[in-house]
């Protein structure tokens, strides 16, 4: 971020370093196409965000779209200020060599068009594919009351295990951007920061926040408040913990931000489980965990975050014998890592169904797919430890 931010009286426009660059080689003409300008009237920095996991069937539409359409109207009844959907929420992460038909983009965009009408008074990010000069790209479109204000595209692709990703997709460059033209809509696409009531966020999305060099780094640097990670990650014994620790908790502290994880749900197309996991932290405290493997069509969990005091920001105690979890992480803190600067974590989380509706929390009690059967033995059932390898998407 170029010092702090330029202002007009009216607007105000952010600017990358990469972007700045581009203005001195004479194409400020472009620049101002792909940049993102967003009021500036003051706000409180107190605000309700949500995720909504939702149950998905690839290619689905009327049903797909129908999940998600009873998540914005529940957010909406709750007056949440963002909600973040998955990772290809719209279309189905099991659409697979689907993604590579120009129509399977194009009818996803036609879906996205019907939501954008149902996004009065809040942010939606909603996930879907986007097919630019015959190559698909993963996006999370990002809407302000019924307005397209710009599509983030992956940088990293999932390429082992049970993903194929490069096989559909084509990664996308950090720092670049570029416009989609979409009718009579010129749209934002690429390495784009957004802002909405004085809080600057941007993505990571699913395997993003799995690599070294993730982009969160570059967020941090661009002094993002919080971080959305979409995201369909498959299911696997243990990796809910790993998830928790490795994504949520070291990257909100690491970042310095308030994260929130919102993962797909249920089995899509037979091969693969998503957990519906949706996990808030901020600053490196757990604040917010949902009930997973719902039967539900959708499940929706809102945090109120206090971004101009972290501290401030309301943990919900754990209702349900999630306590027994946090002993098992201080467990695992001490036996794996030793003792550590930061000392052990007690972990407490909420969950709900229903944003409107009292919180309730569930154990999730998982062992690690990489431990021999001797260990399984020796240990309670309800041992969780780290995977000794990890375990991306």
């Amino acid at each position: 971020m170029i010092g702090d931010r330029w202002c007009t009286p009216h607007y105000r426009l952010l600017i990358t370093d990469h972007q700045l660059r581009r203005c001195h080689q004479n194409q400020l003409s472009s620049i101002f196409i792909i940049i993102y300008s967003v009021p500036t009237t003051r706000h409180s920095k107190k605000l309700l965000v949500a995720g909504a996991t939702v149950n998905q069937t690839p290619i689905d539409w009327s049903t797909n779209t129908s999940n998600i359409l009873e998540a914005i109207g529940e957010a909406r009844a709750a007056r949440v200020d963002i909600l973040c959907f998955p990772e290809m929420s719209i279309v189905g992460y099991g659409s697979e060599d689907l993604f590579l038909s120009e129509w399977v983009s194009q009818r996803a965009f036609e879906e996205l068009l019907k939501i954008r009408e149902e996004c009065d008074g809040l942010v939606v990010c909603i996930g879907l594919p986007i097919r630019m000069n015959r190559i698909t790209y993963n996006g999370v479109c990002v809407i302000d009351n019924k307005k397209i204000l710009g599509i983030t595209l992956k940088q990293n692709l999932a390429r082992d295990g049970v993903h194929y990703e490069p096989r559909w997709f084509d990664a996308w460059l950090p720092g670049e951007t570029t416009h989609l033209q979409q009718g009579e809509d010129t749209i934002p696409v690429g390495d784009i920061i957004y802002e909405t009531k004085g809080i600057t966020f941007g993505f990571e999305i699913c395997e993003d926040a799995w690599r070294k060099d993730r982009p969160g780094y570059r967020l941090h640097e661009r002094k993002v408040d919080l971080i959305l990670n979409p995201s369909a990650s498959h299911f696997a014994l243990g990796k809910s913990v790993l998830r928790e620790q490795q994504v949520v908790l070291e990257g909100s502290e690491k970042f310095e931000c308030a994260y929130l994880f919102v993962n797909l749900l249920g089995n899509e197309a037979g091969r693969m489980i998503f957990d519906g996991d949706i996990i808030f932290a901020q600053f490196g405290k757990l604040l917010a965990v949902n009930r997973r493997l719902s039967f539900r069509n959708f499940n929706l969990l809102a945090c109120t975050i206090d971004f101009e005091n972290p501290q401030h920001t309301t943990v919900i105690p754990s209702l349900d014998g999630r306590a027994t979890r946090s002993l098992l992480t201080q467990w695992d803190s001490t036996t794996s890592s030793g003792s550590t600067s930061r000392g052990i974590r007690t972990r407490r989380s909420c969950t709900s169904s229903n944003a409107t509706a009292g919180r309730i929390s569930i154990v999730s009690t998982t062992t690690s797919r990489s431990m021999t059967r001797a260990h399984l033995r020796r240990r309670s059932s309800c041992t969780a430890t780290r995977p000794t390898s990890t375990t991306t998407s």
